[in-house]
């Protein structure tokens, strides 16, 4: 009679370590994929940081010769070529919004004024 439920009991005993385990080992492994991601984001981040860097740069130095000009051709080019690098650095904010997981309720998708 005493065997019966001490068997039992050593079953519910050995049925919890296992879940508690499982349990450690799954959040374990979510930690470590928040941890990726995050390292993921970060270097994606980075990456569209220095393409923006690099589009602003080439924009203005293409913007440079015609700054000193005064004539409406190179007004107009000037116009044009602002366009061009505001249009660049659109898509490449929304390259980063899209990155952040930002839905069109959040506060980064605010449309661009212009």
């Amino acid at each position: 009679m005493v065997l019966g439920p001490a068997a039992v009991g050593g079953l519910v005993r050995i049925r919890t370590g296992l879940a508690r385990r499982l349990t450690a080992g799954t959040e374990a492994m979510r930690a470590d994929a928040a941890a990726r991601l995050a390292v993921q984001r970060t270097e994606h981040r980075l990456r569209i940081g220095a393409e923006i860097e690099t589009v602003v740069l080439s924009g203005l130095e293409q913007l440079r010769p015609q700054a000193a000009g005064g004539d409406l051709a190179d007004v107009t080019a000037l116009r044009d070529l602002g366009r061009e690098l505001l249009a660049g650095l659109r898509e490449l904010l929304t390259r980063l919004r899209d990155a952040e997981g930002v839905g069109a309720g959040g506060s980064l998708n605010a449309p661009c004024p212009g």
